[in-house]
């Protein structure tokens, strides 16, 4: 399973880095922003199982919500969905893969084939 790159925004001005949408940059005050694509290795920073769901996703009970960090650019974190199956369990410190954006953000799935923690 291959990586997709992954929008990210980042300063023009003093190069620092977002998490879309983002109008100024916390650093400098710049709105020089541009969406950039970054290919990184991500991993599970802390994760939670989603079992009372709000209403509009109470079919898609349970289901796994967790902060992701990019490696390559420190502080830079993701809140998303990560999809995983059978065996594959989510875990901290596992690697996930993202694999785009809906209308409710990122979503990465477990790499597959990854050793357990």
């Amino acid at each position: 399973m291959a990586s997709k790159n992954i929008p990210v925004m980042r300063c023009q001005k003093c190069n620092s880095y977002y998490v879309p949408v983002k109008y100024s940059c916390n650093s400098c005050g710049s709105r020089e922003l541009e969406i950039v694509k970054v290919d990184g290795t991500t991993l599970i920073y802390s994760h939670t199982t989603i079992r009372i769901p709000p209403e509009v996703y109470r079919d898609q009970v349970p289901y796994d919500i967790a902060l992701v960090i990019l490696q390559e650019i420190p502080g830079l974190m993701f809140t998303s969905r990560v999809m995983c199956s059978g065996e594959n369990k989510i875990e901290i410190g596992k690697e996930v893969v993202f694999t785009g954006t809906d209308e409710l953000g990122y979503r990465f799935e477990l790499k597959r084939g990854m050793p357990d923690v």
